[in-house]
């Protein structure tokens, strides 16, 4: 039997905004990486295709207060570049772990 210990809570913030062109995806890019987010490379569930509905963007921090912070100062920023946000949430994770996945299709 494995036992869970939970000890310091950690976040995870996603935020979305609207489809982005590729000029306007590298922009987002710059201003995710100053903030510690990572775009998320989201597929189609057929064809492999990027989606056309939504791009978002993922942080994580044992800082709540830091990554809702840094989560509002990237829409502030997507604001001035013209991008619509459609969501921001922050979730307490309580237990991750990573298993051998196949890669996404290219």
């Amino acid at each position: 039997m494995v036992y869970l210990k939970v000890s310091d809570p950690a976040y995870e913030c996603h935020l979305t905004c609207e489809p982005l062109c590729p000029t306007k995806l590298a922009l987002v890019k710059l201003v995710a990486d100053i903030y510690q987010f990572r775009m998320a490379k989201m597929y189609m569930v057929k064809g492999g295709e990027p989606s056309q509905k939504d791009q978002f963007m993922t942080a994580r921090s044992n800082n709540v207060e830091q990554l809702h912070q840094h989560a509002h100062e990237v829409k502030q920023a997507l604001d001035t570049l013209g991008i619509k946000t459609y969501r921001i949430k922050i979730e307490q994770t309580l237990y991750d772990r990573r298993f051998d996945a196949p890669a996404p299709p290219t």
